[in-house]
């Protein structure tokens, strides 16, 4: 599985791809570990006063074992609720509550937790499922129930819905959260009857939580807040209102939290349900599963890979060699059409002068100076990082580990030549985090969703304009992990790995042209690439270098025997003097 990527089965009828990994967060304990707060007569009062600092300390430890929580890696020093604003409802008394949480070193995060009290079979649910917060008890000692995460609530999955056409404030201590719905959302929650917008949250979470509403909406509520609009729904906004790109889940509400003289909080963001089979990775290792079959069962061909000489400048990809047609033609078609939507989503992002945000900037040597320290960085930091570990890697790994570390030098100069001479074309609001997870394939088609950028860094870096190419690179690692990881996850018999393993080079090589051509000819009217082929192809380079750093560095942390896969590619980039692929 690609880094941050879904992995789900074909027929996802939710939107799921928007929850990120299909993997749960531990169970938390229970019984006894969980802490009991007192009070005197309601739940409500353990938000506040003496009763508030227990429940804080509760969810200091409860927090850590959230999917969500990106700062596992950091020791918190303290939890503090700084604000909490009740939802009205009929049976049962919800609050939307931010934590600011502080650590032994850096900066505080803010956190969003909704927080709901359950008794019965709801308590017993929401320990189970590792919701449960706290034990709330009067002082004679009977209890009124368990603080768990609201999100896991109908009544308030529900509530947060009905809130957004009437554009209230739910005022709170410091500020109010504010509520938008566009003219779709308005009419389907005018027209909905009985079921139709009965909500589902989505058990699957990584940097959000999501709750499908029917087969009409889903909302996505951010965990971790930044000051600012979220490029999520900035970037989904400006797509949905001022373009006429029509292959993203179109935005029509939203959810914010805003403070006097502060920039707002973006806690949730409404879409259209958009029905699918699936990202775009599992329909691309599928694709990659049959062609492995065709080879091995030795259909049309004598056993050796097709020649793959390099398109010449300016070439179109006319034909495919029959062999390569033949195994792979029908995915080589929707690698195509995955390059035609990208370009046509840059081209839209580009297309609007009178919008300051989103205007199209051209390179300086300010801007290549920059770039190149912000590509050295990442390089130094994911070298060391390597050189640190690579005793521990397994022997094949090993070896490609200590070339790559050798060729530093190298490297650095690939890297470096952004600087050498003024580069020609525009910088953009790009995607950000660009993969074949962050599609979704309709069975015709594909989507594009999650503008969020790179969860990791700040949201003023995630704001930045830059060049296309820099999603281009994004989705060309893509397809190197979709060709390469069935050879190492247990989908391959190992009897067959060294068989395979140069036909999931080729399998690569030609998905990547067929990308790229389709890519280049939407986009060469646009104005935003640059007008010479050799500066595509030194900005390609350095973009997927840079993307295979991180990668390194994530493999390592997360699975060492992965490594092996951006090694490759940051090996076979340095081979390559021009190619973009």
């Amino acid at each position: 599985e690609e880094p941050s990527l879904v992995t789900l089965g074909p027929h996802t009828f939710y939107w799921l791809a928007l929850a990120g990994s299909a993997e749960e967060a531990e169970p938390m304990a229970v019984g006894p570990r969980l802490t009991s707060v007192t009070v005197a007569d309601s739940w409500e009062e353990a938000l506040e006063g003496a009763p508030a600092e227990r429940l804080e300390r509760a969810l200091m430890r409860w927090l850590p074992q959230r999917r969500w929580f990106g700062a596992k890696a950091r020791d918190i020093l303290g939890l503090r609720i700084t604000e909490a604003i009740r939802i009205e409802a009929a049976d049962e008394a919800l609050y939307l509550t931010l934590l600011l949480v502080n650590y032994t070193d850096g900066d505080p995060d803010t956190y969003f937790v909704p927080l709901a009290c359950s008794t019965g079979e709801e308590a017993d649910r929401q320990i189970e499922s590792g919701g449960a917060v706290a034990r709330i008890r009067r002082r004679d000692g009977t209890e009124l129930g368990l603080v768990h995460d609201a999100v896991a609530s109908t009544t308030f999955c529900r509530r947060m819905l009905e809130a957004l056409p009437s554009r209230r404030r739910m005022r709170g201590r410091e500020g109010a959260v504010t509520t938008t719905a566009f003219k779709p959302l308005r009419e389907a929650l005018k027209e909905a009857d009985g079921d139709a917008l009965e909500p589902a949250p989505l058990g699957l979470e990584q940097s959000n939580s999501s709750i499908a509403y029917g087969k009409r909406f889903v909302m996505k509520l951010f965990r971790r807040l930044d000051e600012g609009v979220s490029p999520e729904l900035e970037v989904g906004r400006f797509l949905t209102t001022r373009t006429s790109f029509e292959h993203i889940p179109a935005v029509v509400g939203s959810v914010e939290y805003r403070r006097a003289e502060r920039e707002p909080l973006t806690v949730g963001v409404v879409h259209t349900f958009v029905p699918n089979e699936g990202t775009a990775w599992r329909y691309t290792v599928d694709a990659v599963d049959h062609f492995f079959e065709h080879v091995l069962t030795g259909v049309n061909h004598d056993g050796g890979t097709p020649e793959r000489p390099p398109l010449a400048d300016g070439q179109d990809l006319a034909e495919y060699p029959p062999i390569i047609a033949d195994l792979a033609g029908v995915y080589l078609g929707s690698a195509r059409l995955l390059g035609q939507r990208t370009a046509e989503l840059h081209v839209a992002l580009g297309s609007r002068m009178d919008d300051p945000s989103f205007a199209p900037e051209p390179f300086t040597a300010l801007y290549q100076r920059s770039l190149y320290q912000s590509l050295r960085t990442r390089a130094e930091q994911s070298l060391t990082l390597l050189d640190r570990r690579v005793r521990t890697l397994p022997a094949d790994v090993r070896a490609s580990a200590e070339e790559v570390l050798d060729a530093r030098d190298e490297l650095m100069a690939r890297l470096r030549a952004v600087t050498q001479r003024q580069l020609s074309g525009m910088r953009i609001r790009c995607h950000g985090d660009y993969h074949l997870g962050q599609v979704l394939y309709t069975g015709r088609d594909f989507v594009i969703l999650d503008f969020e950028g790179e969860p990791a860094l700040s949201l003023g870096r995630r704001r930045l304009k830059r060049s296309p190419l820099v999603d281009v690179a994004g989705m060309l690692r893509s397809f190197d992990y979709a060709a390469i990881s069935a050879l190492i996850d247990g989908r391959v018999r190992p009897e067959d790995v060294e068989t395979l393993a140069p036909w999931a080079e080729t399998w690569r090589y030609w998905v990547c042209e067929s990308y790229l051509t389709a890519y280049q000819d939407a986009a060469k009217e646009s104005g935003l690439l640059p007008r010479s082929i050799q500066d595509v192809r030194l900005l390609l380079q350095c973009y997927q270098l840079e993307k295979a750093l991180y990668e390194v560095a994530y493999e390592l942390n997360h699975r060492p025997s992965w490594t092996r896969i951006p090694l490759g590619g940051i090996r076979g980039l340095l081979r390559d003097r021009g190619a973009g692929t």
